[in-house]
């Protein structure tokens, strides 16, 4: 079972290379940009890939719920930075501005949005539904971000915006789901 899951998998990724252009690799440092960028590959699903990048960051999330707060800290500053990074080069790799496929940032801005509510199911559910209407209607600063990454932003400021549309977004779910456990 475990051997034709890893072929399946085989064969997903090498029709993603055939059919997607940017994998025409030239190097392993253009490898490890499409994989962070597309949050190991999830970018790549042809339908809700920002959904997809969310999924992706479920485990994550779980897995550091027992760390240190400098942990989380240094844990999603790294993320945050490395994101900016991937983003912006897989952009200029692709000649686009903020790709769909990049999905980092949600990553990133999920583990915000879920800090502290990763022990509880519900909130965990209620994080990625907030999360997602927050990161797809982008309410205002993230909006804001979103427009300068599309059309003002360049270089390392642009992979910036990309990164901080989702963090807004993360932080306006934490706010809600705060104000929701007050509540309850």
């Amino acid at each position: 079972m475990g051997l034709l899951s890893e072929l399946s998998y085989n064969e997903i990724i090498y029709k993603m290379v055939k059919i997607n252009k940017c994998f025409k690799m030239k190097n392993f440092i253009q490898w490890v940009i499409i994989f962070f960028a597309t949050g190991a590959f999830s970018g790549f699903m042809p339908k809700a890939p920002g959904t997809a990048g969310t999924l992706v960051a479920i485990p994550i999330v779980y897995f550091t719920a027992n760390c240190s707060v400098s942990f989380h800290i240094y844990f999603w500053l790294t993320l945050f930075f490395l994101g900016a990074w991937v983003a912006k080069s897989y952009d200029e790799m692709q000649n686009t501005q903020d790709n769909s496929k990049i999905v980092i940032d949600e990553i990133v801005g999920f583990g915000l949005a879920a800090y502290g509510w990763s022990n509880n199911t519900k909130m965990l559910l209620l994080a990625f539904v907030f999360f997602r209407f927050f990161d797809i209607f982008k309410i205002f600063p993230a909006k804001q971000f979103d427009i300068w990454s599309k059309h003002k932003a360049k270089g390392i400021f642009r992979g910036f915006c990309i990164m901080m549309d989702d963090v807004m977004a993360g932080l306006q779910t934490w706010l809600v789901l705060f104000l929701v456990q007050k509540i309850l």
